[in-house]
């Protein structure tokens, strides 16, 4: 099983807060309907100037090219720059 850390953002402040909103709710859908288990959504507090979301989540082999591919479609429609993918083999210890 891959493990994957996703993180986006709005820390150039481009999206309104009702963009933000849209953005992390369809980022939400979209990474709960393509992970095997996600153990964990978060965000810092709400008033801080950056935002950003995290989401830590397992993913089967076959599912990890659709799901990059809607995480670009995702930022892109929302103008932003990046998204960061971090994936790597969950090892038990």
């Amino acid at each position: 099983m891959t493990t994957v850390s996703l993180q986006i953002g709005n820390g150039d402040g481009k999206l309104s807060q009702a963009q933000w909103h849209a953005f992390v709710v369809e980022m939400k859908r979209l990474v709960e309907r393509h992970s095997a288990k996600v153990h964990f959504f978060g965000a810092p507090e709400n008033w801080r100037e950056e935002q950003n979301v995290a989401f830590i989540f397992d993913i089967e082999a076959a599912s990890t090219e659709n799901l990059k591919s809607g995480v670009t479609h995702l930022r892109k429609h929302f103008g932003q720059e990046s998204a960061a993918w971090t994936q790597g083999n969950t090892l038990f210890i």
